[in-house]
């Protein structure tokens, strides 16, 4: 695992702390808490009518639909880098930072929930096979944290689905969400 890494803001410091404690665990562990969350951020979006998933709690914050399409983004994103990574390819210039979102306006909900799915079927498929120590030693560079190994990206995707989940939890519970 990587080492705590010089000019790094103290966010950055404690950010890169948990993610190595997170990558610690096995890679199935990983991918099986991953399935978790994006199962459950799946759950609190599917079945919505459009006014439901246009909902925001604040005019800053995503809807269900938004935050959907934002995930399936991030979710291409990083299984690009941790294939380049599996491949001794790192991707350093791959567009990252938060509320990132693909050129374009969002898609009906129907296709951004069909995006999720189809997308993390193909995250998944990626890493078929691969054992904890596959290519361990080979970094990519978040901007926030500094370089970051296969399973510590995983890591990091981990803690952006538990945002998310906890951010669908919040939209639903809203009492002005639409019944």
């Amino acid at each position: 695992m990587t080492q705590a890494h010089e000019g790094l803001s103290e966010h950055g410091q404690r950010l890169r702390a948990q993610m190595q404690e997170v990558a610690h665990q096995d890679a199935s562990s990983l991918k099986k808490a991953l399935k978790d969350d994006w199962d459950r951020i799946e759950a609190a979006a599917d079945g919505l009518n459009e006014t439901q998933a246009d909902f925001k709690t604040g005019s800053e914050e995503f809807s269900l639909r938004e935050m959907v399409h934002h995930l399936t983004y991030t979710i291409e994103r990083e299984g690009e880098r941790i294939g380049g990574l599996l491949q001794q390819n790192p991707l350093d210039d791959l567009p990252m930072g938060p509320g990132m979102m693909p050129p374009g306006d969002v898609p009906p909900y129907p296709e951004v929930m069909r995006d999720y799915r189809e997308t993390i079927a193909s995250f998944f498929k990626l890493l078929d096979g691969i054992d904890d120590g596959y290519n361990i030693d080979v970094q990519s560079r978040n901007t926030v944290i500094g370089p970051l190994n296969w399973k510590e990206w995983m890591a990091w995707m981990l803690r952006h689905a538990n945002d998310h989940v906890q951010q669908a939890e919040n939209i639903k519970s809203d009492p002005a969400f639409p019944s």
